[in-house]
Order: structure tokens, then C-alpha cells, then sequence
């Protein structure tokens, strides 16, 4: 799963390794620079998602670099962090683009809370554009299809093109539904309870079963009856319930979908795994990615491509890791571990 990137542009070495280690400690991939020009070329190398960055540094000054940084990408969130403390110097860095301000000295645990929540705003807005242009792309692939069948003399022709039409309608719902669920997990308040695995396993197979009985697919539990977790139980929910459904529209038929949980080591182990068309090799990498089908996808098989990007999201908010193995021809297995 891909960590976001934060790079500190700051020439007060005891300040950059405070920010560096608490960045870090918050599951950051942080990076460094003492000068503008040292942060412009790692901002070219490093390709921050954001930037704090101190308005007086030697060379190139901060103002310069926050106008360099956006002129390559407006995606690049900037946090200003600086002595200048005057109402025109907070106006000039939003104008030169800045997306926050903070002035010296400053709390190191409001500064991580601003970091959060503009890399918050920037997933939600990537979220969105992504959104749209996937709804762009479905409904002009709908508006041809249903010329297509306007023009159709041929009935079979007709009705090929309608069961087109079936596959993008469905898809299509399946999107805005995990959009708004994905707009729930970066927002939403975990209340965090004892949950019995067991029984959320058990709610999962139970809303895939009609599927699974018109497929063949067996699923299967083994889990103790006291194993649980500490954690919100919606979210953890929502995660169970897109790992068995994909699982299941992903299974061979006649095949079998198998349902896990164990504790190791002091962790608990929730695997979903399926015998089914399994993820190429060279799309292991991308799985977790907005808009991620394989390239052994059927086209029958409908999805938004957003819900293992959903999964790593809520996963992450709930403090648990997400790990995949899988092998074409032959299966997969999602795996999240809770500490």
C-alpha cells in the first residue's frame, strides 16, 4: 500500500528531525531539504503529496518555492510553517498558493492534525474527479450503445446491445454506492467496541449466499467462537464485506471461497481467499489503486474498481494492515492483520 509523502523544507536542523520523527511515527514517508533549492530538487525526486514548508531559507525563499511547487503540480498540498506571523505575510503565502499557514512557535501534534487533514481533502478531491470521469465514460458508453440499439434491425444485435447496456447500469451503481462509502471512511467517527469476528463472518457469507448457491460456491468458516477485536465495527464490516464479495464474483464455479480467523503471535488474522481466476503477477502492485481491474478481468464480471481501494482506506483508519497473495489460474487471499 502506498504511504504518503511528506516533505520537510526547513533549515532549522533541530526542527526538521522533530517534524521527521513525528511524521514517521504517524506512518509518514517523510524527506528533507535545508534550502530551497535542495527542496525544489527533491520535490522533483521525491514527488511529495505535501510540502511544509519555512518561508525564510537561504537562496531561494519560501515564497519562490511554494510558486515553483504549484506552477508543476496544483496537487501538491503546501503547509506553510514560518516566524512571520503579520495578517499580509498569511495573505501573500495563500496567494502564492499555500493550502494552510502556521506560524512559530507551534504545537507539533496541531501541526500532524493539519498534515492529516489537507492529505484528507486531497484524497476526497482526487476521489471526486475520479468519480466523474468514470461516470463520464459510462454514460458515453451508454449513450452508444443505446443508439446502437435504436438503429439495430436485428433483434439478436438488440439484445446483445442491451445486456451491454445491463452490464454498464449495474456497474455503475456499484460505483456511486462504494464512492459513498469510501466519502464515509475518511469522515466518519470510529467508535471503536469488541467485535466477535466469528459473527461478522458469518453476516458476510450470509449476504453473498444467494450468489454463491447461483454460482456452485461453497463458503466456508473456521474461526473460534471468543476470537475478537478491538475495533469500529461498521468499518470492519464494510471490509469483510468487499473481500467475500469479491471473492465470490471471482470464484470459479462450482468452487469454494474460504473464510479464516486465527490469532498468532498475539495478532488476529481475518483471510479471505477464493480458488478462483486469481490476479496476475504484474497487477499485484496496483491492487489497492483507485479504478484497479485486472487484466484478466471477464468483462461479465461487473465492479467500479474501487472497492479494494476502499478496503486499503477503512483498513487504514482502523490501524490494521492489508496483505494480498495471489497466483493466476489458481486463487487469491486477502489477509488483515490486527495488532
Amino acid at each position: 500500500m502506498k504511504k504518503e509523502r511528506v516533505l520537510i523544507i526547513e533549515d532549522e536542523m533541530d526542527l526538521l528531525d522533530l517534524l521527521d520523527f513525528n511524521l514517521t511515527r504517524k506512518g509518514f514517508v517523510t524527506a528533507g531539504a535545508l534550502d530551497g533549492s535542495e527542496g525544489l530538487a527533491k520535490a522533483e525526486a521525491f514527488r511529495p503529496d505535501l510540502v511544509i514548508l519555512d518561508l525564510m531559507l537561504p537562496g531561494v525563499d519560501g515564497w519562490e518555492v511554494c510558486r515553483r511547487l504549484k506552477e508543476k503540480s496544483r496537487e501538491t498540498r503546501v503547509l506553510m510553517l514560518t516566524a512571520k506571523c503579520m495578517p499580509e505575510d498569511k495573505v501573500k503565502g495563500l496567494e502564492t498558493g499555500a493550502d494552510d499557514y502556521m506560524t512559530k512557535p507551534f504545537s507539533v501534534k496541531e501541526l500532524v492534525i493539519r498534515v492529516e487533514k489537507l492529505l484528507a481533502e486531497k484524497r476526497q478531491k482526487n476521489l471526486h474527479r475520479s468519480v466523474i470521469h468514470e461516470l463520464s465514460n459510462r454514460i458515453t458508453t451508454l449513450g452508444a450503445y443505446s443508439r446502437l440499439i435504436e438503429g439495430a434491425e436485428d433483434g439478436n444485435a438488440a439484445r446483445k446491445y442491451i445486456q451491454s447496456v445491463c452490464r454498464q447500469v449495474d456497474s455503475t451503481e456499484e460505483l456511486i454506492h462504494e464512492a459513498g462509502i469510501f466519502l464515509d471512511a475518511d469522515s466518519m467517527e470510529l467508535k471503536p467496541v469488541p467485535c466477535r469476528v466469528l459473527d461478522v463472518l458469518k453476516v458476510a457469507a450470509g449476504a453473498y449466499g444467494e450468489l454463491a448457491s447461483r454460482k456452485g460456491v461453497t463458503i466456508g468458516i473456521e474461526a473460534e467462537e471468543t476470537l475478537e477485536v478491538f475495533t469500529d465495527q461498521y468499518a470492519l464490516k464494510q471490509v469483510i464485506f468487499n473481500l467475500v464479495g469479491n471473492a465470490v464474483k471471482y470464484a470459479r464455479t462450482a468452487g469454494e471461497v474460504a473464510l479464516k480467523a486465527t490469532r498468532a503471535d498475539g495478532k488476529v488474522l481475518i483471510s479471505i481467499s477464493d480458488n478462483g481466476i486469481g490476479i496476475p503477477e504484474a497487477d499485484l502492485p496496483h491492487v489497492f489503486e483507485q479504478g484497479f481491474r485486472g487484466a484478466n478481468t471477464p468483462s461479465a464480471v461487473k465492479g467500479s474498481g474501487f472497492g479494494l481501494y476502499i478496503v486499503k482506506v477503512l483498513c487504514e483508519r482502523l490501524d490494521a494492515a492489508i496483505n494480498v497473495k495471489s497466483a493466476e489460474g489458481e486463487g487469491t487471499e486477502f489477509t488483515i492483520e490486527f495488532q
